[in-house]
């Protein structure tokens, strides 16, 4: 149950792109993995309150705007990844 729990997500679109930016959101605190969604970025981790404020930080350092923002809980395909092992 705390396994499937420390599998949240917060989903994210920006005014702009660029290519970099997979990698900056990497550094992310608590994120252990990026996906991208479209026009959307999905970071996972176990703490979504400290990956929100450090978007913030992010986009007044990078001149963006966010468009969107949503905390999401784990999907069935998420918890089969962390449980098989297809997350580190």
């Amino acid at each position: 149950k705390r396994q499937i729990q420390s599998i949240q997500s917060v989903v994210v679109s920006f005014n702009n792109f660029s290519k970099t930016m997979r990698e900056d959101l990497k550094k992310a605190p608590t994120v252990y993995e990026v996906r991208r969604e479209g026009d959307k970025f999905r970071l996972y981790t176990p703490d979504p309150h400290t990956v929100i404020e450090w978007l913030c930080s992010y986009v007044k350092r990078k001149g963006l705007k966010i468009i969107s923002l949503n905390t999401v809980g784990p999907s069935l395909e998420d918890v089969y990844l962390k449980l098989t092992g297809g997350w580190a």
